[in-house]
């Protein structure tokens, strides 16, 4: 869900004094990941900035080298250019070492803040639903479980259209009370040029949608799908 999209589109006679905490927890969740975001840039670019540093103090001092060459001795320069470039080395892995370990550290600590926050997000969303379910003496069965959902995900993301179809038919009971159930399929079966189903999942989902957004924009997606679909197997009134 786009932060905006929580900000703007909430229909506001739709949200009663748990949705708003519920909303207002969302909003603090995706600001959380935002801010992990920006710190994994930032981070980034000291890390890479540390590396350059490195690297610029390890190369070894021009009039240094020129010194040596200059001593005179063969063997003394060449003696003094080999410790010179020992000596760079070392310091160079000495510094990008630390450079790594610092990245690695403050790495671990952005993976720790983004698993609280989807610890948080998980425990207020479990706590929202098991509130409105009671609070609202609603059916058990309306309320989806995270295997249900990921699954649902899952399946919509599949290419193979039969195959699709035929998981989202055999788990109706699961979710047909789950308005983007019956969007999906009236996506599918228009694709697969099935109208009378078509229009017939678009009559499910108005049954079941309640309004809790300002316009209800995956309603408008389908709807030109639902308009060819009354086309190819209505008459013209």
């Amino acid at each position: 869900m786009h932060i905006l999209h929580l900000k703007n589109d909430l229909y506001p006679n739709a949200v009663d004094n748990k949705t708003q905490a519920q909303s207002t927890s969302l909003l603090d969740t995706i600001n959380g990941y935002r801010m992990i975001s920006v710190k994994r840039d930032r981070l980034e670019y000291i890390y890479e900035q540390n590396k350059a540093q490195a690297l610029r103090q390890a190369i070894p001092n021009p009039m240094g080298l020129l010194s040596a060459v200059q001593s005179g001795s063969t063997l003394k320069a060449a003696a003094s250019i080999l410790y010179m470039a020992v000596d760079a080395k070392s310091s160079y892995d000495a510094a990008s070492s630390q450079a790594d370990l610092q990245f690695l550290k403050d790495g671990w600590e952005l993976d720790d803040q983004a698993a609280d926050e989807l610890h948080n997000s998980t425990k207020n969303a479990l706590n929202y639903m098991y509130n409105m379910v009671r609070d609202y003496d609603l059916p058990g069965d309306y309320a989806l479980n995270d295997e249900s959902v990921e699954a649902f995900v899952s399946w919509t993301a599949k290419e193979n259209l039969v195959s699709k179809i035929s998981w989202l038919e055999s788990n109706q009971k699961t979710y047909e009370q789950f308005g983007p159930y019956w969007l999906e399929l009236v996506k599918d079966y228009y694709d697969a040029e099935n109208y009378v189903q078509c229009l017939d999942s678009l009559n499910h989902y108005e049954k079941v949608s309640t309004r809790i957004f300002r316009k209800d924009l995956d309603y408008a997606q389908v709807l030109p799908m639902a308009i060819i679909s009354a086309r190819e197997t209505m008459s013209e009134n």
